[in-house]
């Protein structure tokens, strides 16, 4: 209890320290610290880190004999660098030593002079007060979960050094014989990646492994052609249906804390930021636990600040500090009219502007009745505008044009109310754009769409287009004058097989091998046209059209074998996610059962007296059992998944074998 006349001292500083313990000891026990007998200074790097269950972990949800495992095996990594996540230099590891040394997500650093740091930050552009320029990861791209001992901060930028390390800690959790390696500069950092592992101390092994290294989806287009072909995801055998991207989805979640992490420290920034990824995936296992997803404040709008205002001018009328300037409008109502009044400016701007040319009568005489009402509203708030704001006259009249020019509309130059707002900063010009905001964005979201699909349209060689369109708008109509021949004679005379090779031709069959944007890569389909028989054989092709030159025709048939290579891949890559979707369901099921186990083994490994030993057996089947029922959730909803694979499989066996037998032609 506090007397006297001294301010209570600020605990906030040591309730900061009691939430950093708290969290640290939550970490420490969901992942079994407290059951080994060594005690939490026993704690490995990286042990308390959330696996991946889909993963291949040696040992857990892999065979015994793992070595030389199938494709469906492989481990798929992403990596990437987020300079969002910065840090302030507001202190050091021996102020700020932290508690969680490496248990989980991030790495050991070595440490470094101060006087050399900063000498080297002091050079660093736009990195004034800043100890960390971002952070790096090493991310599981397959189920998107960050992987032991894989996030850093980066000193300066995304340098080689700081993402070899990284990636090489990472492995180091691992011992898969097959890794595929996301990185949107893997064209450049995979090129002399092993020359650099034989500087560092780490001892992967990748003479005996195959390392494959691909770019994301979403930064291929900007690399060179080459590079297009040589690390895309698609033309990649045993990746099935994958974008590599998964490190960026990683950190939008993250994102929300960087305004926070930066002003912390560095112990603290890591001991917070290895939380955070505990408890998005930990959500993700189980939706039971707390959503980090979730506000849990719910956010300031115009209506609650309008009912805050309200209700300070009730409590000012009540104690007699209110002053009344207007019989019937307090200042509230003031700024809350105005606020109305522009609302209904920008409404009226919007349907002034969908006038055509050639708008009828009826719909000018209503925008001009309306024009007329907000007028005179506008007038009558003006005048209650002057009492609570006595310099607005002189405001406005600076704000206006010169008295010798004449009066224009409202709409046409813009009638300025010079709000509170727009005079001075108050808090309700941000709750106008946030309301606003929230309130637009399923409007212009098809206003883009539209404007995207209109500048497709535009080009240079427009003219040349619209010579090839007439064309091929002829030769359109001639084929179905000719299809409505075929199929009114077919019926009559029985002779139905010309179906199977000539369509009906709809307007969205006609197209060449160019990728639409709106459609994915991975779900285009070829038009009929190309797959007629007349396009398959050379002779067939040349006999097209006479006057077509050799090259032309050679061109032609090499777009469509470059074409059919695509669709076998496109296939390739389906049946691959089928048979990598079935090893991620087995690795699941026996990733949980190894963990339910291991936390009953942990159930007896402290001797301790009897109230302790009850607490931990206690806590241990209880984990098991949470466990367990997940096991059998896992195993009940995919029963059925196996059975359509596998019949799709026997599918696709009837098909290669009644087509050509071929190992060059066959679809998988």
């Amino acid at each position: 209890m506090q007397y006297g006349c001294e301010s209570p001292k600020d605990r906030y500083p040591t309730f900061l320290r009691l939430i950093h313990m708290w969290r640290h000891l939550k970490l420490l026990k969901r992942l079994g610290r407290g059951h080994d007998p060594a005690g939490i200074g026993a704690t490995e790097m990286g042990s308390c880190a959330v696996l991946c269950p889909a993963c291949p972990h040696p040992g857990k949800n892999l065979p015994d004999d793992w070595q030389g495992a199938p494709p469906s095996q492989c481990l798929f990594v992403g990596i990437d660098a987020n300079f969002r996540l910065k840090r302030k230099k507001v202190s050091s590891d021996s102020v700020d030593p932290g508690l969680n040394h490496r248990y989980a997500y991030f790495v050991e650093t070595k440490g470094t002079c101060n006087n050399h740091d900063a000498l080297k930050l002091a050079h660093m552009k736009g990195s004034h007060g800043t100890a960390a320029s971002g952070v790096g990861c090493v991310e599981c791209t397959r189920h998107d979960m960050k992987r032991p001992c894989s996030v850093s901060d980066l000193q300066k930028g995304e340098r080689y050094i700081n993402m070899d390390y990284l990636f090489f800690s990472s492995m180091g959790h691992h011992s898969s014989d097959m890794v595929v390696i996301s990185y949107n500069i893997a064209c450049q950092w995979s090129r002399y990646i092993w020359d650099r592992l034989l500087q560092y101390e780490h001892t992967f092994d990748w003479q005996h492994g195959a390392v494959t290294f691909l770019i994301p989806k979403f930064h291929l287009p900007a690399h060179q052609s080459s590079c297009q072909t040589a690390y895309f995801f698609n033309l990649t055998v045993n990746i099935g249906h994958m974008d590599g991207e998964a490190v960026e989805c990683g950190w939008a979640t993250i994102n929300p804390f960087a305004s926070s992490t930066k002003e912390m420290g560095p112990s603290a920034h890591r001991d917070l930021l290895d939380d955070i990824f505990v408890a998005v995936e930990e959500w993700e296992k189980d939706r039971k636990n707390t959503n980090p997803f979730v506000v849990t404040h719910p956010g300031i709008t115009l209506a609650t600040t309008r009912l805050r205002l309200a209700e300070e001018e009730a409590a000012a009328i009540a104690s007699g500090q209110s002053i009344a300037i207007h019989e019937k409008a307090s200042a509230s109502y003031m700024v809350s009219a105005g606020i109305d009044l522009e609302e209904q400016q920008r409404h009226l701007r919007i349907d002034t502007a969908a006038l055509g040319q050639h708008s009828t009568d009826l719909q000018c005489a209503k925008i001009m009745e309306r024009c007329n009402g907000l007028q005179c509203q506008i007038d009558a708030w003006m005048e209650i505008q002057q009492l609570y704001m006595p310099g607005i006259v002189a405001r406005r009249s600076q704000a206006s044009a010169s008295p010798s020019e004449p009066a224009v509309p409202i709409l046409t130059k813009g009638f300025h109310l010079l709000l509170p707002s727009s005079v001075i900063s108050l808090p309700m010009n941000v709750l106008m754009t946030y309301d606003a905001t929230f309130a637009s964005e399923p409007t212009c979201i098809p206003i883009r769409i539209a404007s995207s699909m209109a500048s497709g349209r535009n080009t240079r060689a427009r003219n040349t287009i619209a010579t090839i369109e007439v064309k091929v708008s002829a030769d359109a109509q001639h084929y179905r004058t000719a299809y409505e021949a075929l199929d009114s004679l077919a019926s009559p005379l029985s002779k139905m097989g010309w179906k199977v090779t000539l369509c009906q031709l709809r307007s969205e069959d006609i197209k060449g091998f160019e990728v639409d944007p709106l459609i994915s890569r991975d779900r285009i389909q070829l038009s009929w046209i190309w797959r007629t028989p007349c396009m398959e054989h050379s002779g067939a092709v040349r006999a097209v059209d006479e006057d077509r030159g050799a090259d032309e025709s050679e061109d032609t048939e090499e777009a469509l074998h470059i074409e059919w290579c695509k669709s076998r891949a496109r296939a390739a890559r389906w049946w691959e996610e089928c048979c990598l979707l079935l090893e991620e369901m087995r690795c699941i099921i026996a990733f949980h059962e190894w963990h339910a186990s291991w936390w009953e083994d942990q159930a007896q490994c402290r001797n301790v007296d009897g109230v302790l030993t009850e607490g931990l057996f206690a806590y241990a089947h209880r984990q098991a059992d949470i466990l367990r029922e997940m096991c059998e959730h896992c195993r009940t909803s995919w029963a059925s998944v196996r059975n359509y694979a596998l019949a799709a499989d026997a599918a696709l066996d009837d098909l290669n074998r009644f087509g050509d037998h071929d190992s060059e032609h066959t679809l998988v």
